[in-house]
């Protein structure tokens, strides 16, 4: 007996340990779940804090590792007979259960930390590359300016690079707004912006400076060039609309530069036209309604260009916002969707919680809830985006989309539902264990009621005895109709064993034990009291009974003293003297002769 109690004493220790272990685990995690997601130092704060949780998770494993080796020590042991004394040993169940929760609730904040580290990384990786080629075109275009003579070609070349740069800077600033960026990043990418607009428009300018002088200098070079790029235009507006975003992101580029090219060779076309107006002016031409035509004709087909191309760039532009909107909605959804999922997993794998928890929990699950309402209109226009794009004529595209939409719509429906239910059921849960303790507090006080009703002394008038028996068969009927009360609370109390801890309910246990002695004590004080009554009145009878006998048998005697002498004096004060003492004896007993009695048996009908 000594070695098993050392070894019960050994195991409760270690649980003892391992569980203080797993609340300053919990109280760690809930200092790293605090962190302020909007600071503008995050991206110095993030790092360090996800190196805490990914220790966390290895110390919480450990934990979980002790809890199993207890728990198999446990299985070994011989368990207690009593149950009352099995209820005071320390389970490594629940102790289990929390640590499960516990990973899986650092799973989804190092899943938060990553991400947003990753947007911090994937933005300033971009920000560096964009950086990396601005400067680099600029060195190029400082090169090209030290030459003597000066290529138009290769300064277009740099125009070329630097504009195709414009959809990525522009869709970095608008990711910018979305991130908590650091002072220091937000300069950088100011300081980026404008060196791209000065190296851009200084080579433009130098660009079309260098297209001027050609143009007084090679005037017929600089139209086959015009020409050719209006045929290359042509050429590129035949090809139809990408289907997926990267095709989508380089055709997008490329009208971009289109676009730079038209501007830029805008002033060949006028001086074009210029020219040819000043031919028919001064000049006779041969076929002159051919030239007119043909002039037409060029006129014509650049500006249909020109209007074309922006137009497609533009649709293209338009395309890649919604694929790119798509793209980021479903992503962030899903994000937000297995986020949900893993804390209403963590919650499912753990049985029971204390009260604290519960509500705690009610207020994270319908702070999750509110999240659904607020990210209800992204669904939504998400949903309304894919289905444009399943306008598409591909046929893998309009698969890929149509299987994004399903999971996406599946995972909602699925993860929303889970999470009202679970919402409910905490509701639930509390709501009981409310009514459970008001309507003991109630009980209680119909209790101190009806205890001080019987507390109040038994009359002394015949009447009064009467009214008293009445209050308290009253006072039964109201102790009667408390067996359904106390069964009510104990079917409230089975409910939340299901779902609280044994420690909370052991409370409620406690209340209702002590709720039911009280009523078995005034049980059985009714029961004294209504027995007091009945002595009291049955003693009345008998009083009244030999009264009338008394007062007859006076009568007897004052007739036969009045019709005869026969009986001496003696005698008639003798048999005085014992009808004296009989009706003593009567007044005696009425007042104390049942009072010590103790019955019982409204309590044992009860």
């Amino acid at each position: 007996a000594q070695s098993l109690l050392q070894l019960w004493k050994a195991y409760s220790n270690a649980h003892g340990e391992a569980a203080a272990r797993l609340k300053q685990q919990e109280a760690k995690f809930q200092q790293l779940a605090n962190i302020s997601m909007s600071g503008n130092n995050l991206a110095e704060i993030l790092p360090p804090a996800l190196q805490d949780i990914k220790e966390l998770q290895h110390d919480v494993q450990k934990t979980k590792e002790a809890f199993l080796q207890n728990s198999s020590v446990l299985d070994r042991l011989p368990q207690p007979e009593e149950s009352s004394t099995h209820m005071l040993l320390p389970s490594p169940l629940h102790s289990l259960q929390r640590a499960a929760y516990l990973e899986k609730m650092l799973l989804v904040k190092a899943n938060e930390f990553e991400f947003v580290l990753s947007q911090f990384k994937d933005f300033g990786d971009r920000l560096e590359s964009l950086k990396g080629l601005i400067m680099h075109e600029e060195e190029n275009l400082d090169r090209l300016h030290q030459q003597e003579k000066e290529n138009p070609d290769s300064f277009l070349n740099h125009v070329l690079a630097l504009t195709a740069q414009s959809p990525d800077i522009e869709h970095l600033n608008e990711v910018s707004l979305k991130l908590p960026l650091s002072d220091i990043a937000v300069k950088t990418l100011q300081n980026m912006n404008r060196q791209w607009i000065r190296a851009t428009a200084t080579a433009l300018e130098r660009c079309s400076e260098l297209q001027g002088i050609g143009l007084n200098e090679k005037f017929l070079y600089c139209c086959e060039k015009w020409i050719q790029l209006l045929e290359k235009i042509e050429e590129a507006l035949k090809v139809d609309m990408a289907n997926s975003l990267p095709e989508l992101l380089e055709q997008q580029k490329t009208y971009e530069m289109l676009e730079a090219e038209v501007s830029i060779n805008q002033t060949i076309a006028d001086s074009y036209v210029t020219q040819s107006l000043q031919l028919l002016d001064t000049t006779e031409i041969e076929n002159r309604p051919e030239f007119i035509s043909e002039f037409s004709k060029l006129t014509d087909r650049w500006q249909n260009a020109v209007q074309r191309v922006r137009q497609r760039k533009g649709d293209v532009d338009g395309l890649v916002r919604q694929w790119q909107d798509f793209t980021t909605s479903v992503e962030n959804l899903f994000r937000f969707l297995t986020d949900t999922s893993h804390l209403l997993s963590a919650v499912k794998g753990q049985e029971r919680f204390s009260l604290y928890q519960t509500r705690s929990l009610i207020h994270e699950l319908k702070n999750k809830e509110i999240h659904f309402q607020r990210w209800q209109t992204t669904y939504a226009l998400t949903l309304e985006a894919g289905e444009k794009l399943l306008l598409t004529t591909d046929l893998k595209t309009k698969e890929s989309v149509g299987r994004r939409i399903s999971q996406l719509q599946d995972s909602w429906k699925d993860t929303e539902s889970q999470l009202a239910e679970m919402i409910k059921q905490f509701q639930s849960t509390v709501e009981t264990w409310d009514q459970c303790e008001k309507k003991i507090k109630e009980l209680k006080s119909r209790l101190q009621v009806l205890k001080a009703q019987s507390e109040d002394p038994l009359p002394e008038l015949h009447e009064d005895l009467h009214n008293k028996k009445e209050l308290i068969k009253e006072l039964e009927q109201s102790l009667a109709s408390w067996t359904q009360n106390l069964k009510e609370l104990q079917t409230m109390k089975a409910d939340l064993t299901r779902h609280i801890l044994m420690e909370d309910v052991m409370v409620l246990k406690e209340q209702i034990e002590h709720l039911h002695r009280q009523w078995e004590d005034l049980c059985l004080r009714v029961a004294i009291h209504k027995q007091e009554i009945e002595d009291r009145l049955n003693t009345w009878v008998v009083f009244n009974e030999k009264n009338k006998e008394l007062c007859a048998w006076l009568v007897q005697m004052e007739n036969k003293v009045l019709q005869t002498a026969d009986i001496s004096i003696e005698e008639m004060i003798e048999k005085l003297q014992k009808g004296e003492e009989a009706e003593g004896d009567l007044c005696f007993y009425s007042a104390v002769g049942q009072k010590h009695e103790q019955p019982s048996h409204l309590v044992g009908s009860n």
